[in-house]
């Protein structure tokens, strides 16, 4: 059994941006604000959406926000290479594959993330957060809203099959549906 799931390739492109945006910012290693720092520069992410379009967040105001807490942990020069992983930081993404696993997902996306940045109130990228009054709850009944609502116990084998025959045989067994067929033919001698 596989206690891990991937990334997906769009929260590899966000990860990638958090350490570009721990360089730029000149910071010692890559924190929770650079996670939302990454998810904002991409701006073509669910987590993006759900803060600028769902839960109304003025997104600039938020990233200059952030830059600005981060301006206190900053070192004359940094490379990549020099950059560390915080704590709360490998934290935060272990939380999101706990999430990508209670929502079903198949790999780990831009909201888990989201939703694993929201359980760290403490932290300043959440008390802003939680200031505009977005919650770890607000943002998982966006989400859950958002999401299509599977069916349970249905087989779609016969699908294709299916489409093809007349409403009213639709479901039956193949050998009902023939029967049905023969009937209506026996009832009517207008050829098809």
């Amino acid at each position: 059994m596989n206690l891990s799931l991937p990334y997906s390739d769009k929260l590899k492109q966000i990860l990638s941006y958090s350490r570009e945006e721990a360089v730029r910012l000149h910071n010692t290693s890559i924190e929770p604000e650079h996670l939302v720092l990454g998810i904002i520069r991409d701006g073509e992410n669910h987590a993006f959406r759900i803060l600028q379009n769902e839960l109304l967040l003025n997104v600039q105001e938020y990233k200059h926000n952030l830059e600005d807490s981060l301006k206190s942990h900053t070192m004359s020069q940094t490379s990549s290479d020099d950059l560390s992983v915080s704590e709360e930081t490998s934290n935060i993404l272990r939380l999101g594959m706990l999430e990508a696993k209670l929502q079903k997902s198949d790999s780990i996306k831009s909201e888990h993330i989201l939703l694993g940045l929201m359980k760290h109130k403490a932290i300043p990228a959440m008390q802003f957060l939680n200031n505009n009054g977005i919650s770890y709850n607000s943002v998982l009944a966006t989400l859950t809203k958002q999401a299509p609502t599977p069916k349970a116990d249905i087989d779609f084998e016969d699908e294709d099959e299916e489409e093809d025959a007349p409403p009213s045989s639709r479901g039956k067994s193949s050998n009902q549906t023939a029967k049905a067929t023969n009937s209506k033919q026996k009832l009517s001698d207008t050829p098809a």
